[in-house]
């Protein structure tokens, strides 16, 4: 089911859910299916956060809070509930807001911070991120808008600022960048 509600904010939530359930007392349950096997505990609510923006739609746009959320996890076959409260959507939609305001902010100032895992060491995006020292580059559109770049294509980091610092699309590298079509202005 597909379900999108706009915040008082003015911030737009979508999103498809894989099953609603309404039983004939108006309760409702989301359910979602998930190919893998269930997160261990300390990952849980991790997984939930969908849930509960799904919850979130849900409730701002039907004016039901839903009775339980559900995530099948069919390679296990554990089943995992949760029945959320009106206070747990409140969270979840303050949680957002930031999270919105943070994406506003990065993108206004090309300042995309890195939060390193364990996980960084696989990445294919090593020479683009400051965390391993590459710089991410940031050029600045016709429109007036900010694009990042992709890196340089293995050419110098120094021709990639050098790129972007005049403005040059094609960012002094032969790697790249994205196509702005207006839509940072």
């Amino acid at each position: 089911m597909f379900i999108e509600a706009e915040l008082d904010s003015g911030l737009k939530l979508r999103g498809i859910i894989d099953r609603v359930d309404v039983a004939p007392t108006g309760d409702v349950r989301i359910v979602d299916y998930k190919t893998g096997k269930a997160p261990r505990p300390e990952y849980a609510e991790g997984a939930l956060f969908q849930m509960k923006f799904y919850a979130l739609v849900v409730w701002r746009l039907k004016q039901v809070v839903p009775r339980r959320l559900q995530l099948v996890y069919l390679g296990s076959g554990d089943v995992v509930t949760y029945d959320p409260v009106i206070a747990d959507l409140e969270r979840v939609e303050r949680k957002l807001l930031a999270l919105w305001e943070a994406i506003r902010l990065a993108t206004e100032t090309g300042d995309w911070r890195p939060r390193p895992t364990k996980l960084c060491g696989w990445c294919d995006h090593q020479a683009v991120c400051p965390e391993f020292g590459g710089l991410p580059r940031l050029i600045r559109c016709r429109c007036g808008g900010l694009m990042r770049g992709r890196g340089d294509g293995g050419g110098s980091r120094r021709g990639a600022v050098a790129g972007a610092a005049s403005g040059d699309e094609a960012g002094g590298g032969s790697g790249g960048v994205w196509r702005c079509r207006g839509w940072f202005r």
